[in-house]
């Protein structure tokens, strides 16, 4: 099966006031994937398909997909990566702009 771009989709369910915000939830929660199964299918079900290895198989081409696992490191919690890039800022040297002074 493949993805119709033109297919038309409903709107996202309302959230539920119940669950936690998303602020609480770490980085990978909040942007990486959709963890509770609930939503999965609810997701899958607008789709028109029944499991994930499907979805991959529509949207993934088999030219590029790998059975391999990545060996990347543990992922950095998005304090440590906000205090990196704090760090990385703080080497920067401010100067006097010379754009357009001829």
């Amino acid at each position: 099966m493949s993805l119709d771009p033109t297919r038309k989709v409903s709107a996202a369910p309302p959230v539920d006031p119940g669950r936690k915000a998303a602020g609480s939830l770490p980085f990978a929660g909040r942007h990486i994937g959709v963890f509770d199964p609930a939503d999965q299918d609810t997701m899958l079900k607008a789709l028109g398909m029944s499991s994930l290895d499907e979805l991959i198989a529509a949207a993934v081409p088999a030219s590029i997909r790998s059975s391999l696992a990545l060996a990347l490191p543990p992922a950095s919690s998005e304090a440590e990566v906000a205090a990196e890039l704090r760090a990385l800022a703080a080497r920067n040297t401010v100067r006097a702009s010379m754009i357009g002074l001829g």
